[in-house]
């Protein structure tokens, strides 16, 4: 049966285009021939995400802390398909299997969107190589706001606050309303899909993590059972990207929306 967070996610589309090329380069050779579990398997701490949600931050929190590495999308095609050449990885298994040595105190820290969880879940992968994990969910409230910043960044390629835009962004409002429906449609149906996996979540939502960022660290620590996560200053790197041009874009989409719906 096809997954629910897939078709949420694909709207009968087909693959997620990080798991085509992932299932191109490696073709039947996913998981090892062996038989998978070792006993000293550390703790994997999943963060998953919608772009733009405050993954990113929150990883970079827990880092912080010195309790786990700093998460990375390790499931990316380029990466993933770069670094097994590079390192001569015959199987995905044994580069996953590789990504987690990058372990701090016995936990894993990785950040997945939705589809690549789903894809790890499906090819039995998740089970064999992160028996032991835990979840964590960035959400944000306001999905306009996070799907104007999707469209700004898929633009200019700037991510992140370190990156140096490579396009001038301009106002999409067909991308936005595309985006923000994605956003919207895969956390309204992550928590039945999780429920159905049988698995424990803590949800971490952006704007909580800005504004009230030592309750919302303390609730999660909580959640994993951790110390306090007291997350060291000099070592956070991040800067807000949103500005002037988020807002308006924001703005002006609102407006076109409600005018377009008879609400002006």
């Amino acid at each position: 049966m096809q997954s629910l967070l897939s078709h949420a996610f694909h709207h009968g589309r087909g693959q997620d285009h990080h798991e085509r090329a992932i299932r191109a380069h490696f073709g039947a050779a996913l998981a090892d021939k062996a038989a998978g579990g070792e006993a000293d398997t550390p703790e994997t701490l999943f963060i998953l995400f919608t772009n733009r949600s405050g993954s990113n931050l929150l990883a970079e929190l827990l880092a912080a802390s010195g309790q786990v590495n700093l998460a990375a999308e390790d499931l990316n095609q380029t990466s993933v398909i770069a670094r097994s050449r590079a390192a001569g990885h015959a199987t995905f298994e044994a580069y996953l299997r590789a990504c987690r040595a990058r372990q701090a105190g016995g936990r894993f820290a990785i950040k997945a969107a939705l589809p690549q969880y789903d894809f790890l879940a499906r090819t039995g992968l998740l089970d064999r190589v992160f028996p032991r994990r835990r979840l964590l969910v960035t959400e944000r409230r306001d999905k306009i706001a996070q799907a104007v910043s999707w469209s700004i960044a898929s633009q200019t390629l700037a991510y992140r606050s370190s990156d140096r835009p490579q396009a001038e962004a301009h106002y999409d409002a067909e991308a936005i309303r595309s985006f923000a429906h994605h956003a919207a449609t895969l956390h309204r149906d992550l928590p039945f899909y999780l429920a159905l996996r049988g698995e424990a979540w803590c949800q971490v939502i952006y704007e909580d993590l800005v504004d009230e960022r030592a309750a919302t660290l303390a609730r999660v620590a909580a959640f994993l059972g951790w110390p306090p996560l007291a997350a060291e200053e000099s070592r956070l790197t991040l800067r807000r990207q949103s500005g002037p041009l988020n807002a308006a874009f924001r703005e002006r989409f609102l407006a076109e929306a409600r005018a377009s719906d008879g609400f002006a």
